[in-house]
């Protein structure tokens, strides 16, 4: 018998659905959260005036090497993932409990 386990993201906030995963940076510790639309925005929001007046000192925050690897076991583990572009936030949510301690959800 084959088993599945599914990820659904959920908001780290409320707990409602996320739709999508932010990363931040904060006195040299980076931060990952996953948020619905709303808090998404109220995120944003809060962050604007800071965002405004900041110094950016970077590009992204993962580089494109571990797109690849996260495509690759998403592939192995039966996600549907597209070549390029942007990963489901389920996709990335899997990998980052593979990467953080819950490996049930992901299989190298």
């Amino acid at each position: 018998m084959e088993r599945r386990f599914l990820t659904f993201p959920t908001d780290d906030l409320d707990g409602s659905p996320a739709t999508e995963s932010i990363g931040f940076s904060l006195d040299g510790r980076e931060y990952r959260v996953d948020l619905s639309e709303r808090n998404a925005h109220r995120l944003r929001e809060t962050l604007a005036p800071y965002v405004d007046r900041g110094r950016r000192t970077g590009g992204r925050k993962e580089p494109h090497r571990l797109g690849k690897e996260i495509r690759v076991l998403a592939r192995r583990n039966g996600y549907s993932v597209v070549r390029q572009g942007r990963l489901p936030i389920a996709v990335v949510s899997a990998y980052d409990n593979r990467r953080w301690g819950a490996a049930e959800d992901y299989q190298d």
